[in-house]
């Protein structure tokens, strides 16, 4: 990895910078704490393409891929099943992003088709993931506060560099197909207008268009090099030009981007984390009369307001909304308080009991919460006559983690109706074994598939 690169220029475009970072990189030079941050990043997003493959939405993107073929459709329908049931994980400084189902889903979908070793496929996660996070983390929250979905918007641009590095691109093609993605960036929070599995969209759009503009630039077209910092670039029309150069040009490991990374203990939106913990740290407290209570306040920043849906009415909706999950958490009979995939099912939803609740949660935006946003995601939740709680730093947070084991534990909880416990250790011996492994991604789809 070229950790000795000179200091990024004020004035000069940042993406070829960022791929001289990540050209050479060698994963077998990674710390040993990062590789293995990095093992568990990739075994959290196999699972959630295996248990996610199950949902609605997921069927019609697997539907549209084997009926029409090609490896950007088996790409799309990875990242949709993965990002389905919300179990994928986030860029905690990189509002709306699911940085996994953007990187890792191309090495899935067309990886197996184009035989990449596991090694080069461990490093196009690693170029995916660092440099993704510094061009998300660089315009948060600017991009969210004007409607974008950074899983739809900064996917493609992690996508093709993941994939791009793991074909191996040298430098001048990685940041030319990394130009062409800002073309091709799309997705908004409109999808919180009705029919929220659009997002699902966005993961399978994010991941696509990585594969399709490494294609491209293998075929021969020039890519815009510029396009991030130009005056009518991505950076002008999705974040108004309000950037943080210096998260740009950081030298590698300072930080690792995936030192920031959520992984989620709960089975929903990861802005409705700091609620569910707060709520939960009540039900503990008090001795609940869940009949006598008349209302419950949810005070906490911008991002985790706006997902106030107090009747959802299909799985989707419940886990994009507050409410739901503060209802769920007060009620939740889990010895840890999380939330699994049972707190968001069909059978959950006609809960009488859980609806009624939901209806008299208030989520309101507080200033000071928005402030502190992203570092910390501080949210109170106040039930008159009872009691308060409030949360900076809910679990899933890097200052909160979800240690090695209990991600492992998460890993075999998921897949475990699905897959075999042969097939599972199969799986985690492959990621653990990955930078040996030839053909890796066939390896694990057929593991999964031969399996399921």
């Amino acid at each position: 990895m070229n950790s000795a690169s000179p200091p990024l220029d004020d004035d000069a475009p940042a993406l070829p910078w960022l791929a001289e970072l990540v050209a050479d990189l060698d994963p077998e030079r990674l710390p040993a704490e990062v590789r293995a941050r990095y093992e568990g990043a990739i075994l959290d997003l196999i699972a959630a393409y295996v248990v996610g493959r199950c949902a609605p939405s997921a069927k019609v993107f697997a539907a549209h891929a084997a009926r029409d073929g090609g490896m950007m459709l088996e790409t799309g329908a990875v990242a949709a099943a993965a990002h389905a049931l919300e179990l994928d994980d986030v860029h905690i400084d990189v509002t709306g992003w699911h940085p996994s189902v953007a990187i890792v889903s191309p090495l899935l979908g067309a990886g197996r088709r184009t035989q990449l070793h596991g090694a080069e496929t461990f490093a196009g996660v690693v170029a995916g993931w660092e440099l993704g996070g510094r061009i998300g983390a660089a315009m948060t929250p600017a991009h969210r506060r004007r409607g974008f979905h950074a899983t739809g918007t900064v996917g493609p641009i992690a996508s093709a560099a993941s994939f791009g590095r793991a074909q191996g691109l040298d430098a001048r093609r990685l940041a030319e197909a990394m130009g062409l993605a800002t073309s091709v960036a799309s997705g908004t929070f409109g999808i919180l207008g009705g029919a929220p599995e659009a997002k699902h969209l966005h993961a399978a759009h994010g991941a696509m268009a990585g594969v399709y503009v490494v294609q491209l630039v293998e075929a021969g077209l020039r890519g815009p090099a510029g396009a991030l910092d130009h005056p009518e670039g991505f950076y002008a029309a999705f974040a108004g030009g309000d950037v943080d150069r210096t998260r740009l040009g950081r030298p590698l490991g300072e930080p690792w981007e995936i030192d920031r990374q959520m992984v989620k203990p709960h089975a929903c939106c990861g802005h409705a984390f700091g609620a569910i913990d707060a709520a939960g740290e009540l039900a503990r407290a008090h001795e609940l009369d869940l009949d006598a209570i008349e209302r419950i306040e949810v005070a906490t920043y911008d991002a985790a307001a706006v997902l106030t849906d107090i009747a959802p009415d299909d799985p989707v909706a419940a886990r994009l909304s507050v409410p739901w999950c503060v209802a769920q958490a007060l009620t939740t009979d889990s010895p840890d308080g999380l939330l699994g995939m049972d707190a968001f099912s069909p059978s959950a939803l006609t809960d009488q009991r859980t609806r009624t609740l939901a209806s008299k949660v208030e989520v309101i935006g507080s200033d000071d919460s928005d402030a502190r946003f992203p570092a910390e995601r501080v949210t109170r939740v106040r039930i008159p006559g009872v009691g308060a709680a409030e949360v900076t730093h809910p679990r899933g947070m890097p200052e909160n983690p979800v240690g090695p084991a209990q991600l492992r534990a998460k890993f075999h909880s998921l897949v475990g109706d699905a897959l075999s416990p042969g097939a599972a250790e199969e799986l985690e011996g492959l990621v653990i074994d990955m930078l040996a492994t030839p053909r890796w991604a066939a390896e694990v789809v057929g593991v999964i598939d031969g399996a399921s």
